[in-house]
């Protein structure tokens, strides 16, 4: 039955105890961990506005192949060239223990506005030991990014704010939208499926489960995957110290295969095992303790951002 409410229309009673139920659910799931950090992610305003942090490096890289997928369906060549979002977008006077992924920049700060950036480099992916299932990513310069009218075209993930040119970004002002806002998704939504992913495949590395029927085939490819990186770090070094191992194999840069898989994965895999909210019971309007069962806190993501040089101010060196 559909309902059209009014100015003074008269409050649902039952509706209102609906909501109350919602709310005190997704209240109480938002105090369970998503991930784990290994360093302090700090989002004030007087750290991130001002120099590279290890959060927003974070942030960055989790959304930049967010839209691979879907700009290689829709006709282009590849996916992102890379991420150039406000830090506004995360600041907060929390501490959870300028933004860019794909490419590095130099700047000075001692010089006027219009003046500041040296350069702008794109960089490439570097898989050291590629026949490893434990191989480490690096990444290093690849082409200079020239000021030029003509020259090439990049396509970057940006948030619409950016886009429309405020703060005084001109330069994306005014450019081609190929996945707009009605399109997009939210910031917080990309992160979110970042990181159910990585449990879900987590869960089912660990697990072990071979003839468990996925709803999509790339799902077994990618859990066998991160089940042989699971033993190789186990045989690589004594039984008590395999949590050591595990932290060291985390500290290594992720690859561009990693988290377009992970959030892959929670696109197309049912994520109620692994989510906190049970949206199930909420679809039927009934919110209760939800059973777990199999999971485990070592089955969350574990992350170590760095501050790992992209964005260096030549006049603080």
């Amino acid at each position: 039955k559909r309902h059209s409410t009014r100015p003074g229309s008269k409050g649902s009673t039952e509706l209102s105890k609906v909501l109350e139920g919602l709310l005190s659910g997704v209240s109480s799931t938002l105090k369970a961990p998503v991930c784990k950090s290994e360093v302090e992610l700090d989002v004030r305003s007087q750290f991130i506005r001002t120099a590279e942090s290890a959060a927003g490096n974070w942030f960055a890289d989790v959304i930049r192949h967010a839209y691979d997928e879907a700009l290689c369906k829709g006709g282009s060549d590849g996916g992102a060239d890379g991420v150039f979002i406000c830090a506004g977008t995360l600041r907060g006077d929390s501490t959870y223990g300028p933004v860019i992924s794909g490419f590095r920049v130099s700047w000075d700060s001692r010089r006027p506005p219009g003046q500041r950036v040296l350069g702008v480099w794109l960089q490439k992916e570097i898989t050291e030991s590629p026949s490893s299932s434990q191989a480490s990513i690096t990444h290093e310069d690849d082409e200079e990014i020239k000021r030029e009218k003509g020259g090439r075209t990049y396509k970057i993930v940006t948030r619409e704010y950016m886009a429309q040119g405020h703060d005084g970004f001109l330069a994306l002002k005014g450019a081609n939208y190929l996945i707009d806002d009605e399109s997009g998704q939210l910031f917080s939504a990309l992160v979110r499926k970042y990181t159910l992913g990585s449990r879900y495949v987590s869960k089912m590395a660990r697990l072990n489960h071979v003839s468990m029927d996925h709803l999509h085939p790339e799902t077994h490819s990618i859990i066998k995957k991160a089940r042989q990186l699971r033993e190789e770090s186990a045989r690589s070094r004594a039984v008590e110290h395999w949590k050591h191992a595990a932290v060291l194999a985390v500290r290594h840069a992720r690859s561009k295969a990693h988290y377009m898989d992970r959030i892959a994965v929670s696109h197309k895999e049912h994520m109620s095992g692994v989510d906190c909210f049970n949206g199930h019971q909420a679809r039927k309007g009934s919110i209760g303790e939800d059973d777990k069962g199999d999971n485990e806190e070592g089955d969350l993501l574990i992350i170590h951002p760095t501050v790992d040089g992209r964005l260096k101010d030549e006049g603080r060196v």
